[in-house]
């Protein structure tokens, strides 16, 4: 990490949530801002050389020192800000791990809401980002987050059916992979956000689209420059095999084989939900990756149907 990314870290990391912080840091190593994905995303992920600003939550509960605080260290870094005008709170996903892909909004602020703080390189750009996605303009917000056009219009034609379960497109990037082989890339994993991470911010038109395949890799050098052991834990976390499930959680195993349409696991399975029944998985055998059947020590069972997909990266 360098000095410049650990001054910054040291100033901002009591103001601004964690992974919003990463993107901070690699905006400042490339001199530009960034921010996380479409207005339904609360904390800041991703890159590329084309997004221009941030957006991340922070708390209407800080003080008017800290909201003093902050301004001060934003501009002494030499970006420009705007603050959210709406307030919004995070409709909790069932089965993701306390994740939220859905927001409500409010012009009426209440004690558990937060506030959208915009970053950019001057106020101009992002009062006009701020303005953009209040107004819900998403071909100008994904402008603004430098989302490939290809799966800024895949998002557009989706969301309103995504938007109606608990707006993950998960599921979808996953039907629109299905022509390709297993293992897709890692680069273009969004599903290991629900893991700690991922090097993409937004859904990708399909898991191996050469736009976000190329937004992946650029942050993934850029985090390997700033802080090497963080890049590696990322890549790790985005490798292994994905179950998704829209309610009943998400699981992963970080070790597998794959054998024509057979995945043999080993390793133990990391999960979304505590009480879940892949604890024991030892084999998957799929047909496609909306439809599978999972076999256990003692019992398989069959999963099917539009809200699970079978990841492999």
């Amino acid at each position: 990490m360098t000095m410049s990314s650990l001054a910054i870290y040291n100033d901002f990391r009591r103001l601004i949530t964690p992974i919003a912080l990463r993107e901070v840091i690699v905006a400042h190593e490339e001199m530009k801002c960034t921010r996380q994905s479409f207005r339904e995303w609360c904390i800041a992920l991703g890159l590329a050389e084309d997004i221009n600003a941030l957006g991340t939550e922070v708390k209407d509960w800080l003080t008017i020192e800290g909201w003093r605080l902050l301004e001060s260290t934003v501009r002494g870094y030499g970006f420009g800000f705007a603050i959210g005008t709406r307030r919004v709170s995070n409709n909790i996903d069932q089965g993701k791990g306390g994740w939220s892909n859905l927001i409500g909004s409010s012009d009426i602020a209440s004690v558990n809401d937060d506030a959208y703080l915009y970053l950019a390189p001057n106020d101009e750009i992002a009062n006009s980002f701020r303005i953009a996605d209040e107004s819900g303009n998403d071909c100008d917000m994904a402008h603004y987050l430098g989302i490939p056009k290809c799966c800024a219009d895949f998002f557009s034609i989706v969301w309103p059916a995504a938007s109606r379960c608990q707006g993950d497109l998960c599921p979808y990037s996953c039907a629109m992979s299905e022509d390709y082989t297993y293992p897709w890339d890692w680069h273009t994993n969004i599903v290991s956000q629900y893991f700690g991470g991922s090097l993409i911010s937004f859904f990708p038109c399909s898991f191996q689209c050469s736009n976000a395949r190329s937004k992946g890799k650029k942050t993934f050098k850029i985090l390997s420059r700033i802080n090497r052991d963080w890049a590696k834990s990322v890549k790790a976390i985005s490798k292994g095999i994905f179950i998704y499930t829209e309610y009943g959680g998400v699981h992963r195993w970080s070790q597998y084989t794959l054998k024509g349409k057979q995945v043999i696991l080993s390793g133990k399975v990391q999960s979304t939900v505590c009480d879940h029944s892949m604890s024991n998985a030892r084999i998957i055998e799929y047909s496609t990756p909306h439809d599978m059947i999972v076999h256990t020590d003692s019992q398989m069972f069959h999963l099917s149907g539009a809200d699970v997909a079978l990841f492999i990266f």
